[in-house]
């Protein structure tokens, strides 16, 4: 079985892990320089040793001869010390004198005189300088003091067994205080994860309380029930639109079935006719709401579904119109284009042109036989302005700020198969993607559209 360590205890190992970081940091520190200073004291109190026992010679007839006896013994210099000073003369290249405590033994002597040193004599390890002695500025011999290194021995050891306790006591201390620590400050997490396991489908209305002032964990509790908003918005739209289009393709689906029926049962040839191209009818309904379908689900992909290139709105909207001019002549309507400039625009060519049809569509389709349409194409500062106006019977006002909304037709419309209530909906993505915006209004008589897009384009 594999162990995945809870969060508490992967923060408390954190912790542990700096504390005993940070403790072995500062107790190296601290180990370093009380090591150097023991060093320095060592040479210093050589330095003086060596100083004093040259004090007690005597130069006399060409030879060094002890004149204060008293120095040499001292305990330090006598067998059985525990911290031994060794002191040899030499002179003529001859060991002279040497404390008791050498017995038969000879400290090192480095070639280099005058200098402090490192060596192994028998069991020690010591630290020794060697001097001249002077007799008016003339060297007359050479003086070596040596003492063993086990005050630094000693602090070694001292500090090895205070500080394995130490860490040993730290890393509980740090790893239960960590978890301690830890526990209290996830326990905000804790409630939070335990309400959003009760946030289920049906009650995505419910939001994440708490009561901690931490600013990061607010901060985190309002983009969660953020996210929440977003998501009860977006489960509404899905089940609203699910529900829409479940309608939307039933009642074509029905006719269709009950026309196929009826030729099966029927040997009438202008019935069966007539069943057939009703079939053919709802068959292209159910094209039209398949095709709107997808590009409402391509608009509203998770990326933006807009292919920018340099496009002239001009030729998009005479390209529209000479794609509606049959509906156009056959309801009779005139065309006023008076105020239709060449503006370049950067956008999708594709999206922008069903954007125009869409809006042209309506305007051809909500209107009066022999009734009229303006087109005005312009830019004003750095908006182009697109505004197609029918003189038909324009809407309720109520429907005004719900036109946009999927599967939504207004009250007003002149036949029964009119669309499936998208393209508005279409429309206001399109113009959405490319930032601009979207206006619906009555004009008394007539209806207006004003759609409005920023262009820098003729700067």
């Amino acid at each position: 079985m594999i162990y995945f360590p809870s969060l508490r205890q992967k923060l408390a190992s954190v912790s542990t892990i700096v504390f005993l970081l940070i403790l072995f940091i500062v107790s190296m520190i601290n180990y370093f320089s009380n090591v150097n200073l023991i060093k320095k004291s060592i040479d210093e109190h050589l330095l003086i040793e060596a100083d004093e026992m040259a004090y007690t010679l005597q130069y006399k007839n060409d030879s060094l001869l002890i004149s204060y006896s008293r120095e040499w013994t001292e305990p330090e210099h006598l067998l059985g010390s525990d911290y031994p000073i060794f002191v040899e003369i030499m002179q003529h290249n001859e060991i002279t004198h040497k404390t008791d405590n050498l017995q038969d033994n000879s400290l090192p002597w480095p070639k280099t005189k005058n200098q402090f040193y490192n060596a192994n004599f028998h069991s020690y390890n010591i630290r020794g300088i060697t001097k001249p002695i002077q007799d008016n500025d003339e060297i007359i011999g050479y003086i070596n003091a040596a003492i063993t290194m086990k005050r630094v021995t000693e602090y070694k050891k001292s500090f090895l067994a205070t500080l394995i306790p130490v860490l040993i006591f730290g890393l509980l201390l740090s790893y239960f205080g960590g978890l301690y620590i830890s526990q209290k400050s996830l326990r905000p997490f804790g409630n939070i994860t335990q309400q959003l396991n009760s946030i289920k489908g049906e009650n995505l209305k419910t939001r994440i309380l708490t009561d901690c002032k931490d600013e990061e964990i607010s901060n985190m509790v309002k983009q969660i029930n953020g996210l929440l908003n977003r998501l009860e918005q977006s489960f509404k739209s899905v089940k609203q639109f699910s529900a829409n289009a479940s309608h939307e393709l039933k009642t074509p689906l029905a006719i269709i079935k009950s026309e196929i029926s009826s030729v099966l049962t029927s040997d009438d040839k202008e019935h069966i006719k007539e069943s057939v191209d009703s079939i053919s009818e709802e068959i292209r309904y159910l094209e039209d709401i398949t095709q709107t379908l997808t590009n409402l689900a391509l608009l509203e992909s998770s990326q933006s579904p807009i292919v920018e290139e340099k496009v002239w709105m001009n030729d998009l909207v005479f390209d529209t119109i000479t794609h509606f001019q049959t509906n156009i002549a056959q309801k009779g309507l005139q065309l006023s284009l008076t105020e239709v400039d060449s503006i370049e625009f950067s956008g999708d060519k594709q999206w922008l042109k069903m954007l125009i049809r869409n809006i042209l569509d309506n305007a051809i389709k909500y209107n009066y036989e022999n009734g009229f349409i303006e087109i005005i194409l312009k830019q004003i500062d750095n908006n182009i302005k697109l505004i197609i106006r029918d003189d038909g019977p324009g809407v309720i006002e109520e429907e005004i700020p719900i036109l946009s909304k999927r599967f939504y037709r207004s009250d007003q419309n002149v036949s029964p198969k009119t669309g499936v209530g998208l393209g508005l909906a279409i429309c206001s993505k399109i113009v959405e993607y490319h930032n601009g915006s979207i206006t619906f209004a009555n004009a008394n008589p007539g209806f207006i559209v004003t759609i409005t897009l920023p262009n820098q384009s003729n700067d």
